[in-house]
């Protein structure tokens, strides 16, 4: 059986240094990711999850990511 991992991500959304910089400047900073930890992380995944479940895909947390199984007998 194969799987899919997912990896939770933080998006900067850039909030503490608008100010600080022209507008060209302030986009190329906006919008890098991270990769989630502690926390977040855990926020993240459970989300994921919970909107995943609508759909019928069952999703398993472990430590900081998550998978979907993937039958490939469809």
């Amino acid at each position: 059986m194969e799987s899919i991992e997912f990896v939770p991500l933080e998006l900067d959304e850039g909030g503490e240094y608008f100010d600080k910089y022209n507008t060209a400047d302030f986009l190329t900073r906006r919008g890098l990711s991270e990769v989630a930890t502690g926390a977040l992380a855990s926020e993240i995944l459970e989300r994921f999850r919970s909107l995943s479940a609508r759909y019928g895909a069952e999703v398993k947390i472990r430590g900081e990511r998550a998978f979907i199984e993937i039958n490939g007998n469809n």
